[in-house]
């Protein structure tokens, strides 16, 4: 029989709209948080709403999960779901590193796997600076 902890409540449904991970050789941490209004008028500060820990193998595994499950729904759906430029900005990123991610199998998938391009060195900008979480208080 397996018990969870009292703060771990199974009805717990917290939403969020930040998260931070945090990876080590020893598994990987998440930190989500919802900003919420700040103490002077047209401020926001970040409310932490709940950490999930869990082992490298698995994030992995639902990482994969989880990019299929969106491709099938825009596939199904016909919907592409739109990311505005100061997301990509906030995320480090291109438009077309963030479509390779996304879309690039399709195209290797029609023209073959030599016409995506692997990534040039220093491409990589999730690997080169750690994301910040603006915590309000961190704890």
């Amino acid at each position: 029989m397996t018990t969870q902890p009292p703060s771990q409540s199974p009805s717990a449904s917290p939403y969020c709209d930040l998260f931070e991970v945090n990876l080590s050789p020893w598994g990987a941490g998440f930190r989500f948080g919802v900003r919420i209004a700040g103490p002077q008028p047209n401020t926001t500060v970040v409310q932490e709403t709940s950490k999930l820990y869990m082992s490298l193998e698995h994030l992995k595994a639902m990482a994969f999960i989880l990019s299929r499950e969106i491709l099938r729904f825009e596939k199904v759906t016909g919907l592409k779901i739109p990311l505005g430029d100061e997301v990509l900005i906030t995320l480090k990123t291109s438009p077309e590193e963030w479509n390779r991610f996304w879309y690039g199998w399709q195209q290797a998938q029609s023209f073959g796997p030599s016409s995506i391009a692997p990534p040039k060195e220093g491409d990589d900008h999730a690997a080169n600076e750690p994301a910040q979480f603006p915590f309000a208080a961190r704890g």
